[in-house]
């Protein structure tokens, strides 16, 4: 099926650029359309890629115990380029290169040539393993807010030079950490570990951060954790809030459990054991501890009053007036929406009399919860939900369908898209083939998504991004953006690598979470395939923080890979960028449809 969609596709693309250009008008099979407006929609890009020669990857002579290098770089696309005498095949559009060579024992010298030009690198192959040393102090705890029961012994560690005297303070104590392993050479990293017996507190009280100072080469450093410990009673229950969007809770206390549900930002939870990264819920599954904020200690129990109901003409929303803010666990499946409200009671009825999404609501209790079993009436469809949490009050929004207008112009007015340009800030993302002398990746996922953001609002969509590349707002600002207005469609764009050989990876890709995102992931990867021309790698499953929500479809688009020197090129291109947004936008209208 998406085989036959794609090259029906590919056709109608080929035939429309046979085509002047024109207003937008709507194709009759799968809504791929024609823009005159290119400036207009490219008019800030400056992802610039320089185009002369110059040897980028590696940045100089260096030695490997590889069999093989990946060198990359930047020509002229005019010139012909050779390595070693012959020709390198496979450049970008702007000259962009990469060749994958094998390596002999000893010095390989590889020397590239272009108009009179030479760039060479020397490749030294040695059967001993490079030995890297270390002058400072790094993967300090703790890196998130991290509580623990008075009267229990924490362990304190950090990464610093072998061989090194490590001490660490914090609340008023001094703790010698010992290196945790022997090392052959001096001066490499070494985990240095400590224990430190937190002391009695009356209430969640902030220790505060971490001091890790190190002796090492005859001069004393010191540096900080990036977050702070807590200390909560003795024998009372510490509680947790949600701090992201959405909170994986995993079925326990390994890395490599399954979901249980994902738990919503301003949920309280009851915490009954941890281990050194998550903690154990009353409710069951665990969180990690970087996701959560810790909040108090005592009872979460919710003990909610009535419930009352209110709708627009975007959705309904079911407000429980309550004691607390419960977490939950909720999915949505066989045409029922379950939402299990834990540490709460008080709930006999659920008004959805007028609902235009649910014909019945079954009320049942669990272990210290109430059980809710929306039915989804069959002629109805429920596009997302999302458990939203203010001073007691839990609100439970059901989205409905958004629809488009009809108007073949404008056919996304009404619609809000919430854009993500990936990376940003002091976060660049991944390196393309020019690496730090050309666009990276937070680079080209802003100036694509300032094209996307063009192109949305042109067909009439509403659309929430954030403002500057190189401010760095977190996932959470980005998503909760997204959720504050009820986005229709979530989207984060980003750039595919792969280590090594460059080479052997093209194509788009995107992923998703929730089924209901699924489908909108499988036309988003065929339309930018066939509108930019890259391989169609296909919708794939995925809990990356940016396609967990459940208010409405969310992927995470891996546009091409900016590793491979043509892809790379390509995504920096006026051009590409142009195609990328056309086809996000006709996706869009399709998916729709």
């Amino acid at each position: 099926m998406k085989q036959i969609f794609s090259k029906t596709l590919s056709l109608a693309l080929a035939a429309a650029l046979a085509m002047p250009l024109s207003s937008p008008v709507v194709t009759a099979s799968a809504q791929l359309r024609q823009y005159d407006d290119f400036e207009a929609i490219t008019s800030h890009v400056d992802t610039y890629v320089p185009q002369e020669l110059a040897v980028t990857g590696p940045s100089g002579d260096i030695t490997t115990t590889s069999d093989a290098y990946y060198i990359t770089g930047t020509s002229d696309p005019n010139q012909t380029l050779t390595l070693n005498g012959e020709e390198v095949t496979g450049r970008g559009i702007f000259g962009s290169f990469g060749v994958y060579v094998t390596l002999s024992s000893g010095e390989n010298v590889f020397t590239f040539a272009q108009g009179g030009q030479e760039e060479t690198v020397v490749i030294t192959k040695s059967s001993a393993s490079s030995v890297t040393t270390t002058d400072t102090i790094t993967s300090m705890f703790p890196s998130y807010k991290s509580a623990h029961e008075a009267g229990s012994t924490v362990t304190l560690s950090c990464v610093a030079p072998s061989g090194a005297q490590v001490t660490a303070s914090v609340a008023g104590a001094h703790i010698q950490l010992e290196q945790v392993a022997a090392t052959a050479v001096e001066g490499v990293p070494a985990r240095f570990k400590g224990e430190v017996h937190i002391g009695a507190v009356n209430d969640l009280v902030e220790l505060g951060v971490v001091t890790y100072t190190m002796t090492w080469n005859g001069s004393t450093k010191s540096f900080t954790s990036a977050e702070s410990l807590y200390a909560y009673p003795e024998g009372e229950t510490l509680l947790i809030e949600m701090r992201d969007t959405s909170v994986p809770v995993f079925a326990d206390g390994t890395t490599t459990s399954n979901f249980v549900t994902t738990a919503k930002i301003g949920a309280v939870a009851e915490v009954v054991g941890q281990n050194e990264l998550r903690y154990e819920l009353a409710m069951g599954g665990w969180v990690v501890k970087e996701n959560v904020l810790p909040y108090g200690v005592g009872s979460a129990h919710n003990q909610v009053s009535d419930v009352t109901f209110s709708s627009t003409v975007y959705g309904e929303r079911y407000i429980f007036h309550g004691t607390g803010n419960p977490i939950a666990t909720t999915w949505q499946r066989n045409g029922v929406l379950h939402v299990e409200l834990h540490n709460t009671a008080g709930i006999d009825s659920i008004p959805v009399a007028n609902s235009n999404i649910f014909t019945d609501v079954s009320i049942s209790e669990g272990t210290d919860s109430v059980i809710l079993e929306f039915s989804i009436d069959p002629d109805k469809t429920l596009w997302g939900y999302v458990l939203e949490y203010e001073d007691g009050v839990t609100t439970l929004y059901c989205k409905y369908k958004p629809e488009l207008t009809g108007n073949p112009s404008r056919p996304l007015e009404g619609i809000i898209v919430g854009l993500d340009a990936g990376h940003g800030g002091t976060d660049p993302g991944a390196f393309g083939t020019a690496k730090l002398m050309g666009p990276v990746e937070k680079d080209i996922t802003y100036a694509t998504a300032l094209a996307v953001k063009k192109r949305l609002e042109s067909l009439g969509a509403t659309v929430l991004m954030p403002e500057k590349k190189d401010t760095k707002s977190s996932a959470v600002d980005r998503m909760q953006a997204s959720q504050d207005e009820k986005a229709d469609l979530f989207l984060s764009l980003h750039c595919n690598s792969v280590a090594g050989n460059g080479l052997r990876a093209t194509g788009v890709e995107a992923y998703y979470y929730e089924s209901r995102s699924k489908s909108f992931a499988d036309i988003l990867s065929s339309y930018v395939a066939a509108g930019t021309g890259r391989t169609d790698r296909g919708e794939k499953w995925n809990y990356f923080r940016v396609t967990l929500s459940t208010l409405s479809p969310a992927v995470l688009l891996e546009m091409g890979f900016i590793s491979h020197p043509q892809e790379y090129d390509n995504m920096c291109s006026k051009r590409g960028i142009f195609d990328t947004a056309n086809a996000i936008g006709d996706s869009i209208i399709d998916y729709l449809s």
